[in-house]
């Protein structure tokens, strides 16, 4: 068969290998990559004809099964043209050898079916007890599972013992970069540099090299950072690493070697934009004013988008002390006016069909127990502050990763600093309560306790409904399979990373006061009061109820926990309407923070 096969195509002056020599598919898929159909075909009935008279060579049946994977897949595209009759041959392959682990490891870690993970958990199981022989490519399925179980959360150390059994079984294999990243997520930093310290000898590619080189960096290890950059450069591969060199030599105080390799990555085509932006951003820094208009004007001239709304051009200003106009530097000033323009006119398109029902029905609704001194105005203006708020914090501390997104630009999923991280929210947080603060007036005081029942009343209404909450939800997260600790969603949600860097950056008191304090004061008067106040007097109730209950979820951002933060509003809703005050609301909300708040600080 071979020799006939050879016969055929005598254009092709290789050997060609037998095909149940091992790795046979490597060497059959180089032979094939320019080649045309007749020459694939030919080789996949060398192997048939092989399989025929040897049926129970499994080993060469995953080499026909890699062969057809790689004969034609595209890296570029990261795509197989012939993935269909690569599934049949993985499907043939399980059927053929239903009982034979090392074939079944093979078809369940390039079967990416939801049964894939479950079938290599029972057949390490089956393994184990009943002494079935190891076989040698066991490490694929502790390698599969380590990846499967490290996005998973709460299975850190699933992933880390499965990756720890992988690198054991097959002592070539290197996941310390997946093993210290699991380690970075419980916040054991050491731990995690110490995984790749030691197995950094075991890198042998440009892309291994420049992952680990990523976290050594986001660990703040510069020099071993630098050290594994270095040593993807001097790969074969000739990764470009400009930028990344010049940002780590900035960290190690190499100041004019860090400039260089930003003059080097600024004058590359792919991520030009990105590259003049770090080099002015150092120049805005650590060079004279001249350099640093030069530089500027050299990231201004790619275009508008390099500088759309002219922070930079106002960071040179105040930095630099120099002033100088162009027209183009006129641009800026109208996408920031547009932008302005944009948070003014927004609310309207919610606070708009409220006030015309309410004109619709000829009335107000003046029977409703809201009933404050809180008019739409106040409503419109609520609205608008928040997204003042966020666009300008996203403007003052991400504006380069705003630029990223703005320009369509690949950027690797690198997390942000815990630093930028805590201004971020700290920043938000003091333009929402100083514009909030603002509205309020001496006599919205009264208005806290209400007309209905004591303080004392409200406050235990308070506390009680806090339970009827925690209680009803936890029945709802069990019914509709939410997390496992019923409730443990929220509190990733109301503790996210940027409320978690702050404790980091700030300590507990700062935080404790934001979220749990002033957080749930602030959210019921803007809430329950502002929203639901003005909008009750122009739609009913339960209506102006459902629109404020609504717009907290959307606040939270978090659509994965929407049944929670709208049953939270409605039910606060409610209370501000039965207790006539804002007491029994805001015990609720203090207790539900502060709970998980205590919670969260005491588990990490």
């Amino acid at each position: 068969m071979i020799g006939l096969f050879i016969t055929q195509h005598s254009f092709a002056q290789e050997k060609y290998p037998e095909v149940s020599n091992a790795n046979s598919s490597v060497e059959f898929a180089r032979i094939v990559q320019n080649a045309q159909d007749s020459v694939y075909n030919s080789i996949i009935g060398a192997y048939d004809s092989y399989l025929i008279k040897n049926n129970n060579d499994y080993r060469t049946y995953i080499e026909k099964c890699s062969f057809i994977e790689l004969a034609f897949f595209d890296d570029d595209e990261y795509y197989n043209p012939k993935y269909e009759e690569y599934a049949e041959c993985l499907k043939d392959l399980k059927t053929s050898f239903p009982t034979e682990p090392y074939a079944l490891i093979y078809y369940y870690d390039n079967s990416y079916s939801d049964s894939s993970i479950s079938g290599l958990e029972n057949l390490m199981e089956s393994i184990t007890n009943d002494y079935i022989e190891t076989p040698e490519n066991i490490w694929l399925a502790y390698s599969r599972l380590a990846s499967h179980y490290s996005y998973e959360e709460g299975n850190i150390g699933t992933a880390i013992a499965y990756a720890k059994d992988a690198m054991s079984a097959n002592d070539t294999l290197d996941l310390s970069l997946l093993i210290a990243k699991q380690y970075v997520e419980l916040d054991d930093n050491d731990q995690a540099l110490f995984i790749l310290q030691q197995n950094f000898d075991s890198i042998k590619t440009s892309a291994s090299f420049y992952l680990k080189g990523e976290l050594f960096f986001q660990l703040k290890d510069y020099e071993s950072a630098y050290k594994a950059y270095q040593l993807s450069l001097s790969n074969e591969e000739g990764w470009d690493l400009s930028s990344e060199m010049g940002a780590v030599l900035i960290s190690l105080d190499r100041f004019e070697e860090a400039r260089s390799y930003l003059i080097e990555a600024s004058d590359t085509e792919w991520g030009q934009r990105k590259a003049l932006e770090e080099l002015f951003k150092y120049d805005l820094k650590y060079s004279d004013p001249d350099t640093a208009v030069s530089s500027y004007q050299k990231m201004r001239d790619i275009g508008f988008m390099a500088d759309p709304f002219g922070i930079y051009r106002v960071q040179l200003l105040f930095q630099k002390r120099v002033l100088w106009v162009s027209f183009r530097d006129f641009l800026p000033i109208f996408s920031f006016i547009v932008l302005i323009l944009l948070v003014i006119l927004i609310p309207y398109l919610w606070v708009l069909p409220i006030y015309s029902y309410g004109k619709w029905k000829n009335k107000e609704f003046e029977s409703t127990p809201i009933n404050e001194r809180w008019e739409l105005k106040h409503f419109w203006y609520f609205c608008s502050l928040f997204l003042f708020a966020s666009i300008f914090a996203e403007l003052i501390i991400n504006y380069s990763d705003m630029l990223v997104a703005l320009n369509d630009e690949y950027s690797q999923d690198v997390i942000s600093s815990s630093l930028q991280l805590a201004h971020y929210f700290l920043l938000f947080d003091f333009l929402v309560v100083i514009g909030t603060v603002a509205l309020l007036r001496f006599k919205d005081i009264k208005s806290v306790i209400g007309d209905k029942g004591t303080w004392q009343s409200q406050v235990l209404s308070g506390v009680g409904y806090y339970f009827v909450l925690r209680i009803g939800y936890g029945f709802l997260e069990t019914i509709f399979g939410g997390n496992p600790v019923p409730g443990s969603g929220i509190l990733f949600s109301l503790l996210d990373d940027s409320i978690s860097a702050t404790i980091e950056n700030y300590g507990v008191f700062l935080p404790f006061l934001l979220v749990v304090i002033t957080g749930p004061i602030l959210e019921e008067i803007q809430f329950r009061g502002i929203i639901l106040g003005a909008s009750a007097k122009y739609v009913p109730f339960w209506a102006a109820n459902v629109i404020q209950s609504l717009l907290f979820v959307f606040v939270h951002d978090d659509l994965s926990l929407f049944l929670f933060y709208f049953s939270f509003g409605m039910l606060t809703g409610y209370l501000r309407k039965s207790t006539g005050g804002y007491i029994a609301p805001m015990v609720l909300h203090i207790l539900n923070n502060g709970i998980f708040f205590i919670y969260f600080v005491f588990a990490n």
